[in-house]
């Protein structure tokens, strides 16, 4: 009883605290960059709270880093993710956030610009399907989710002065956006416990048709391509850890304002993810993660990612029936 109270709470959190935010092309809280929680079977119940920690202070110019650090950008987020498997084949995700935002400029003789906002973001939801599985035990799985991004934070705070701030900064983006992702998984043969993913994410941008009380905003379409390698040990014959290691490539096409694009806007990206999951027992478990960039080619100058740091808890339970304890690597 009392982990269905604490399920019930959490469950009421992720609705009420709605949405990834919409930020600037090269960092912030990229919503595609998340989705995707571990397949499973009917009835299982899926709840995580993360946070991120997203420091950028690297100016880059197109591929060129430049000798200025007057400019940051600082995005923390608490990330919900919430997910249920209506059968063995068909889920539905769940993701939201509440984002604090933070950009500064030192603009010499002691005077710096700093802007900051916070708020609930928008709201996606995602429809998945395990469309294949080989093997007894499932050991190769492809899965594919079609998601909407719906447009429920603030998208038009103002400054102290009574403007606008800009789109990057606000916490959510004012359109709805489309979101296709697919992964496929492969247990090794030779090791059990150690696995291949690989995972495509498309983000289709919709228009922000009331940018600034006057203009139309679309942030850029992006794609993204994760290769990825997880194991497991035990550790003094208690708990399982689970380390993983990603290789995550990222591509942003510019933005538009009045469907004009926007120079500063848009590059590509390939980043070194690095996690480990500890599980405290068969429905619990720990993450800790971070995040740097090994490659990074701007359109135009741009603050890009510098690195990036996390820390959460996942929590799964069956509401059906009960299954053995064996716990599957992401």
């Amino acid at each position: 009883m009392l982990y269905r109270n604490i399920l019930s709470l959490m469950l009421i959190g992720c609705l009420l605290v709605t949405g990834k935010a919409q930020t600037c092309c090269s960092g912030g809280v990229p919503l595609s960059g998340n989705v995707g929680l571990p397949s499973g079977n009917k009835g299982l119940l899926q709840l995580s709270l993360t946070y991120d920690d997203n420091v950028l202070k690297t100016l880059k110019d197109h591929r060129n880093t430049l000798d200025d650090d007057s400019r940051t950008r600082h995005t923390r987020s608490l990330i919900f993710q919430g997910g249920y498997h209506l059968t063995d084949k068909w889920s539905v995700d769940l993701f939201s956030s509440f984002v604090i935002q933070e950009r500064s400029i030192d603009q010499g003789v002691g005077l710096q610009d700093q802007t900051i906002t916070r708020g609930i973001g928008d709201l996606a939801v995602l429809l998945k399907y395990k469309w294949l599985t080989l093997g007894a035990e499932e050991h190769t799985r492809i899965t594919s989710a079609l998601g909407v991004k719906f447009p429920l934070g603030a998208s038009d705070l103002t400054n102290d002065l009574g403007f606008t701030i800009n789109a990057d900064l606000q916490p959510g983006s004012g359109a709805w956006d489309g979101i296709f992702w697919t992964q496929a998984t492969h247990q090794l043969a030779f090791r059990p416990s150690s696995n291949l993913s690989g995972t495509f994410i498309y983000n289709r941008k919709g228009v922000n048709d009331d940018y600034l009380g006057a203009f139309e905003y679309q942030f850029g379409d992006e794609y993204q391509i994760h290769l990825g390698w997880g194991d497991r040990f035990l550790i003094a014959k208690r708990f399982f850890l689970d380390p993983s290691i990603q290789l995550q490539y990222r591509h942003a096409n510019r933005d538009q304002q009045s469907r004009m694009d926007l120079v500063n806007t848009g590059g590509d990206w390939l980043f070194a993810r690095l996690t480990t999951q500890w599980w405290l027992n068969s429905f619990t478990s720990l993450q800790f993660g971070g995040s740097i960039p090994l490659y990074a080619r701007v359109d135009g100058t741009q603050l890009s990612p510098t690195y990036r740091l996390e820390a959460g808890i996942y929590f799964s339970i069956e509401t059906q029936k009960k299954h053995n304890d064996i716990i599957e690597i992401k």
